[in-house]
Parts: structure tokens; C-alpha cells; sequence
């Protein structure tokens, strides 16, 4: 089963517990497992992800799309028409859009999957009303793409600008209704999933994919909890970084070192790694060490957000470092599966 990203930045990670793993430390007590309700798994399906690992495709498309519209709108008026908001730079939407690649088949895929079982009624509820939306919305990307790509813009002078905000703005009049439901339902369905499908896979003997779950799951909770103190800091008038509070933020880290050190281990051992089909065999010796460097690159960023914290220096970047290399954790993780 795919996992759930960290969804934008800006919305300060309120969904810090989608990747709650609860049993990573020992045997899962199946007696404290969340009962899946009749959203989370129809029963006569058996374990297909299939369908939930292509919404979780398409919300981490999204994750995608608002990192661009970001950029997009720091530069742009949020309004119908076009216009750059003072000191705004259409040159900076380069950054972002000159490798931006959209994947409007995901879209389409999840759309078709609305009305198949399982049934995840308010997923397919949103989805339903995202509509063509998401895929409209990276259509108009990829065409501001093509424009500041080969610098068109400056050759024209924006004047080809308007037309495709036109197009943006279009797009989004029914995304932004329902993109941010869409991603706190999948953030909800995550959160019950993740247990269910820890549990089995701790069951199955699958190690290197449960420590993996644990290392990615302990780190989001690491991040989220220091987002969630910086929310807190600035719903009370704060002015600058606020020192952490360390309790919960401590044990964190250290969760997240020992699960780090048993993946490492786990990955050594040949029987258990190759229970993982695409990390098997000569083929999968470069997925091993791609994977291995995502591992270790989180590592090490987590330890410099954790040394920052600790000395309460400025952690902000550190922060953003380590949020990064948690993505590209989770890309890798779901490119082995």
C-alpha cells in the first residue's frame, strides 16, 4: 500500500497523523487494532489497494499542484483577472514549471474508480465532485509551463499572460472547493489503512517494508508535532521561531533513529530483502542503492533538524531540508512496492 505525503507546506501539516504508525516497536496486539469500518475495507474484496493507492496517487499529485500554485500566486493575483501582484516576478514561475510534468492520466484513473469497491464514500464522494477539475487544473499548468519554458514571455512581453490565467483560474473554480476536503478525507482514510496494513505485514514477515512504514511514519510525526508547535506560536501573536518544547518532540527522534538503524539492518540481511520483489536479484542492486540513499539522506537531515532543535537555533531551513527528504523517502517507498 502507497503512502500519503506530507500535504503543502503552508497548510502547516494539520495532517500530521496520516501516517500514524502505533505498532512500530514489537508485535502489533491485534486486540488494539482499529476495526476497519465499511469506508475503510469492503470485506468481500479482500485486501485490494489498487483503487485507494490511486487516489493516493492523485493526492499526492495535488501535493504537487499546490506547490506550483504557490509559486504561481506569490507572483499573481489571486483574482479573474490577470495581473502581477507588486514585486511579483513571472520569470520565477520557472522553477517550479520548467520540469513540470503533469499526469492528468492519474486523474482520469481515479475518476474511474469512484464507483468500484471498496467503497470509500466520502473519498468517492470528493472525487466525484473534483470532477475533471485536477486534471484541467494540470492542463493550465503545463501550458504556463510551455510559456516561461522557452522564455515566450519575455519575447511577447506577458501578452499571451492573461489568456492563460484565464485558463487557470477556470480550472480552479471547482478545485479549490474541494481539493482541501478531498485531501483531510484521504488524511482520515490513511490514518485507518495504515494500521490495518502495518499489521499485516508485520503477520506476513514482510520487515523490510514494516521498518520502512515505521522510519517514514516516526519522522512525519517528528515534523508534524513541530509544525504544530510553530502553528500554535503564531495563533499567539509570536513573533519569530519559538523555542520547542521537547517532551513528545524527544521521543520522536528517537523512535525515528531506532527504526532508522533496524531498517538498516533489515535491508543487510538477503532473505529479508528479497521478500521485496523489486529489491531482489542482480536488477534490484541499483533500486537498493537508490532506496538506501533516500534512506540515509533523511538520516542525516533529520539529525541536522534534530541538533538545530536542540540547541534552539534557527531550525527553519533545517525543517524545510528535512520535509524534503521525506518526500523523496515516500516517492521512494512507493516506487519499490
Amino acid at each position: 500500500m502507497k503512502k500519503l505525503k506530507l500535504l503543502n507546506r503552508a497548510l502547516a501539516l494539520s495532517l500530521g497523523a496520516a501516517l500514524l504508525l502505533t505498532g512500530c516497536g514489537g508485535d502489533p496486539d491485534p486486540s488494539e487494532s482499529v476495526s476497519p469500518s465499511e469506508q475503510v475495507l469492503d470485506e468481500s474484496t479482500g485486501y485490494d489497494y489498487s483503487k485507494y493507492n490511486t487516489y493516493l496517487d492523485l493526492n499526492n499529485e495535488m501535493y504537487d499542484i499546490e506547490d506550483v500554485l504557490d509559486v504561481y500566486f506569490r507572483n499573481v493575483d489571486y483574482t479573474k483577472d490577470f495581473a502581477l501582484v507588486e514585486g511579483g516576478d513571472y520569470a520565477a514561475l520557472k522553477d517550479v514549471l520548467e520540469t513540470y510534468t503533469p499526469t492528468t492520466h492519474i486523474a482520469q484513473k481515479a475518476l474511474g474508480y469512484v464507483e468500484d469497491k471498496p467503497a470509500y464514500p466520502d473519498v468517492d464522494e470528493l472525487v466525484k465532485k473534483l470532477d475533471t477539475s485536477v486534471e484541467e487544473v494540470m492542463t493550465a499548468l503545463n501550458h504556463i509551463g510551455s510559456y516561461v519554458r522557452f522564455d515566450e514571455f519575455t519575447e511577447d512581453d506577458l501578452a499571451k499572460a492573461p489568456e492563460l490565467h484565464a485558463e487557470l483560474w477556470s480550472a480552479l473554480e471547482v478545485y479549490d472547493l474541494y481539493y482541501m476536503d478531498f485531501m483531510d478525507a484521504m488524511s482520515a482514510l490513511s490514518e485507518q489503512l495504515d494500521e490495518q496494513y502495518l499489521e499485516q505485514l508485520w503477520n506476513s514477515g514482510d520487515l523490510v517494508l514494516y521498518y520502512s512504514e515505521c522510519m517514514i511514519g516516526s519522522a512525519q510525526d517528528a515534523l508534524g508535532e513541530i509544525m504544530d508547535q510553530l502553528n500554535a506560536a503564531i495563533d499567539s501573536g509570536a513573533e519569530g521561531l519559538p523555542e520547542l518544547e521537547m517532551s513528545k518532540l524527544g521521543d520522536y527522534f528517537n523512535q525515528f533513529n531506532e527504526h532508522y538503524n533496524t531498517l538498516k539492518t533489515t535491508l543487510e540481511n538477503t532473505e529479508e530483502r528479497e521478500k521485496v520483489p523489486s529489491l531482489a536479484g542482480s536488477r534490484g542492486e541499483g533500486i537498493l542503492k537508490l532506496y538506501t540513499n533516500k534512506m540515509d539522506t533523511l538520516y542525516y537531515y533529520m539529525g541536522l533538524l534534530a541538533e538545530d532543535v536542540n540547541n534552539n537555533v534557527d531550525y527553519l531551513d533545517a525543517l524545510y531540508d528535512a520535509m524534503d527528504a521525506h518526500d523523496a523517502m515516500i516517492d521512494a517507498y512507493n516506487s519499490i512496492i
